[in-house]
């Protein structure tokens, strides 16, 4: 598996613990940072191979919601850490991945729905009704 795909979400989070602080980051902030931002890491991992072995729309489509799901949890912490910038920065990856990954996914997947009122147009409804309950909460 190409190296720069596996080190990318620690690149994204390095970048999110600068943007907190102005100032040069010590090696001990840095591990704070890293060890704050660990669950989330997992789940871009985890989800992002999920989604390079996926050809199943919907099933890609679910596999964004979760780490938008993720991202959600994690932009209110900040939030209520006081981490304003923090919380701002995830949130703009949360609407780049809401669009580019979970609402592409699905409409893609609407698409390809032969009939409508269809278990799987089903599907792909509870899957956009689950997305919008938790960006609603958040």
């Amino acid at each position: 598996m190409n190296r720069f795909v596996l080190a990318l979400p620690l690149i994204l989070f390095a970048s999110l613990a600068a943007a907190d602080s102005p100032r040069r980051l010590t090696v001990a902030e840095q591990a704070g940072y890293l060890h704050r931002n660990l669950g989330l890491i997992r789940s871009v991992v985890g989800n992002g191979l999920s989604l390079a072995r996926e050809d199943d729309r919907l099933k890609r489509a679910d596999a964004c919601s979760s780490t938008a799901v993720d991202l959600c949890h994690e932009i209110q912490q900040a939030a209520d850490a006081g981490e304003s910038a923090r919380a701002a920065e995830l949130a703009l990856l949360l609407r780049k991945l809401l669009t580019q990954g979970v609402a592409d996914n699905l409409a893609a997947a609407h698409a390809a729905v032969e009939q409508r009122g269809s278990s799987q147009e089903q599907l792909i409804q509870k899957s956009q009704e689950r997305i919008v309950g938790e960006v609603r909460a958040l």
